[in-house]
């Protein structure tokens, strides 16, 4: 009932708003009114409950479920707030130094103190051996832990060496083929005038040159004044040969 009651059927704000004023001890009569008054729960209460208004058995069933789900969810939320304002305040106070560090280091003392006090008393070699045993085990259990700290300490800073390394000869690699692709560059400038010949020469072979060098450096083709026309002799040639190749018919059987 109190999933599908009148109360729960309102738009999220009212809810929201209710909870809050029923968390913060608001009376019954007070709610109804404010409720029974507000256009928003007069349009529910008409499209789905005959115009009905909410009344105290709602706000009843009301505190018993949806309210009692939303004070969870903001203790939820409060608590999540706290442990994370604790986190903040660890990191700055532990001064860059791990808290299960100096938590370890506290219990050590205090494991220290423990022993002694024990081994003070008047207890017979037997009583001491034990005691001694169970310290032994304990500074085992903390020396093991120290050790698999100081292991993967070493094996981060082994990585961090590892990717500097890896990013180093990465930036070495592209600055190599900076440089080679700077050089190719410039020889393909010297020999655009060889290639501007094998094309005729004149402007045509120089933008013909040109062309080619920047389409094998896949550089931008969109400066270039049009496509590049050939002379006139050129095209002359190109222009008999269009006409002879026309000229030539397959064999027809009459």
């Amino acid at each position: 009932m109190t999933r599908n009651g009148k109360i729960a059927r309102l738009p999220r704000y009212l809810r929201e708003k209710l909870n809050r004023r029923m968390d913060d001890g608001e009376p019954g009569p007070q709610l109804l009114a404010w409720l029974n008054g507000c256009p928003d729960v007069q349009e529910v209460l008409d499209r789905d409950f005959g115009g009905r208004p909410v009344n105290e058995q709602n706000l009843s069933e009301w505190r018993q479920g949806g309210l009692r789900d939303w004070q969870r969810q903001q203790e939820a939320c409060e608590h999540v707030h706290r442990l994370t304002d604790r986190a903040v305040a660890l990191d700055e106070a532990s001064e860059k130094v791990r808290i299960t560090d100096r938590l370890a280091s506290v219990f050590a003392v205090e494991l220290f103190k423990v022993l002694e006090q024990l081994l003070e008393k008047d207890v017979d070699d037997k009583e001491r051996l034990a005691h001694l045993r169970e310290g032994l085990r304990e500074v085992r259990l903390l020396r093991r832990g120290d050790h698999n700290v100081m292991r993967l300490q070493m094996e981060l800073e082994r990585w961090e060496r590892q990717k500097e390394r890896e990013d180093d000869d990465h930036l070495e690699q592209i600055n190599d083929k900076s440089r080679r692709r700077l050089i190719d560059l410039a020889f393909s400038k010297l020999n655009e005038g060889t290639l501007a010949e094998v094309f005729g020469g004149g402007e045509y072979g120089k933008s013909m040159a040109e062309m080619i060098t920047r389409i094998k450096f896949d550089m931008p083709l969109a400066d270039l004044n049009g496509a590049p026309k050939p002379p006139a002799a050129a095209a002359g040639v190109i222009q008999a040969a269009q006409t002879e190749s026309n000229q030539i018919k397959p064999n027809q059987s009459g």
